[in-house]
Protein backbone atom coordinates (compact mmCIF):
# COMPACT_ATOMS: atom_id res chain seq x y z
CA UNK A 1 0.00 0.00 0.00
CA UNK A 2 1.32 3.43 -0.95
CA UNK A 3 1.62 6.22 1.56
CA UNK A 4 0.24 9.71 0.91
CA UNK A 5 3.75 10.90 0.15
CA UNK A 6 3.98 8.34 -2.68
CA UNK A 7 0.86 9.73 -4.36
CA UNK A 8 1.30 12.53 -6.84
CA UNK A 9 -0.90 15.57 -6.26
CA UNK A 10 -2.30 15.16 -9.77
CA UNK A 11 -3.87 11.85 -8.66
CA UNK A 12 -5.80 13.72 -5.98
CA UNK A 13 -6.74 16.34 -8.55
CA UNK A 14 -8.18 13.64 -10.79
CA UNK A 15 -10.36 12.54 -7.87
CA UNK A 16 -11.56 16.10 -7.26
CA UNK A 17 -12.28 16.43 -10.97
CA UNK A 18 -14.42 13.26 -10.95
CA UNK A 19 -16.18 14.26 -7.74
CA UNK A 20 -16.95 17.71 -9.14
CA UNK A 21 -18.36 16.33 -12.37
CA UNK A 22 -20.51 13.80 -10.51
CA UNK A 23 -21.69 16.57 -8.17
CA UNK A 24 -22.72 18.69 -11.17
CA UNK A 25 -24.58 15.77 -12.74
CA UNK A 26 -26.39 15.18 -9.45
CA UNK A 27 -27.31 18.87 -9.23
CA UNK A 28 -28.66 18.82 -12.78
CA UNK A 29 -30.56 15.58 -12.37
CA UNK A 30 -32.46 16.28 -9.15
CA UNK A 31 -34.51 19.13 -7.72
CA UNK A 32 -33.54 20.72 -4.42
CA UNK A 33 -36.34 18.87 -2.63
CA UNK A 34 -35.14 15.59 -4.12
CA UNK A 35 -31.57 16.39 -3.12
CA UNK A 36 -32.70 17.22 0.41
CA UNK A 37 -34.12 13.73 0.80
CA UNK A 38 -31.59 11.17 1.90
CA UNK A 39 -29.15 10.37 -0.88
CA UNK A 40 -26.25 8.09 -0.24
CA UNK A 41 -23.97 9.97 -0.13
CA UNK A 42 -25.63 13.31 0.51
CA UNK A 43 -24.41 16.49 -1.15
CA UNK A 44 -23.01 17.61 2.19
CA UNK A 45 -21.07 14.36 2.61
CA UNK A 46 -19.65 14.75 -0.89
CA UNK A 47 -18.70 18.37 -0.16
CA UNK A 48 -17.02 17.34 3.10
CA UNK A 49 -15.03 14.63 1.32
CA UNK A 50 -13.97 17.14 -1.34
CA UNK A 51 -12.88 19.52 1.43
CA UNK A 52 -10.83 16.77 3.05
CA UNK A 53 -9.17 15.95 -0.27
CA UNK A 54 -8.35 19.60 -0.89
CA UNK A 55 -6.76 19.84 2.57
CA UNK A 56 -4.62 16.80 1.83
CA UNK A 57 -3.62 18.33 -1.49
CA UNK A 58 -2.66 21.56 0.25
CA UNK A 59 -0.54 19.70 2.79
CA UNK A 60 1.39 17.71 0.16
CA UNK A 61 1.75 20.53 -2.37
CA UNK A 62 5.34 21.53 -2.63
CA UNK A 63 6.65 24.88 -3.75
CA UNK A 64 5.94 24.24 -7.42
CA UNK A 65 3.34 26.60 -8.89
CA UNK A 66 1.41 23.73 -10.52
CA UNK A 67 0.95 21.93 -7.20
CA UNK A 68 -0.21 25.13 -5.50
CA UNK A 69 -2.62 25.86 -8.36
CA UNK A 70 -4.10 22.36 -8.23
CA UNK A 71 -4.58 22.59 -4.46
CA UNK A 72 -6.21 26.01 -4.78
CA UNK A 73 -8.56 24.84 -7.54
CA UNK A 74 -9.57 21.85 -5.43
CA UNK A 75 -10.28 24.10 -2.44
CA UNK A 76 -12.43 26.38 -4.60
CA UNK A 77 -14.40 23.42 -5.95
CA UNK A 78 -14.94 22.11 -2.42
CA UNK A 79 -16.12 25.54 -1.27
CA UNK A 80 -18.71 25.78 -4.05
CA UNK A 81 -19.91 22.24 -3.32
CA UNK A 82 -20.31 23.14 0.34
CA UNK A 83 -22.26 26.28 -0.59
CA UNK A 84 -24.56 24.18 -2.79
CA UNK A 85 -25.04 21.61 -0.01
CA UNK A 86 -25.96 24.33 2.48
CA UNK A 87 -28.41 25.78 -0.05
CA UNK A 88 -30.03 22.35 -0.39
CA UNK A 89 -30.31 22.05 3.39
CA UNK A 90 -31.94 25.50 3.55
CA UNK A 91 -33.97 24.93 0.36
CA UNK A 92 -32.52 28.11 -1.12
CA UNK A 93 -32.82 27.69 -4.88
CA UNK A 94 -31.11 30.98 -5.73
CA UNK A 95 -28.01 30.22 -3.63
CA UNK A 96 -27.98 26.65 -4.96
CA UNK A 97 -28.02 27.80 -8.58
CA UNK A 98 -25.33 30.40 -7.91
CA UNK A 99 -23.07 27.84 -6.20
CA UNK A 100 -23.58 25.31 -9.02
CA UNK A 101 -22.87 27.97 -11.66
CA UNK A 102 -19.72 29.00 -9.79
CA UNK A 103 -18.64 25.36 -9.57
CA UNK A 104 -19.32 24.74 -13.26
CA UNK A 105 -17.35 27.83 -14.24
CA UNK A 106 -14.14 26.70 -12.54
CA UNK A 107 -11.35 25.88 -14.95
CA UNK A 108 -11.07 22.45 -13.34
CA UNK A 109 -14.24 21.14 -14.98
Amino acid sequence: MRSLMDINISEFYELIYKITNNFLVMADKFTISELKKKHDPTMLEIAEDATDLSKIMNSIADDKWDDERLALNAAQAALHMRRAAIAVRNENKELFEQAINDLASLSLV
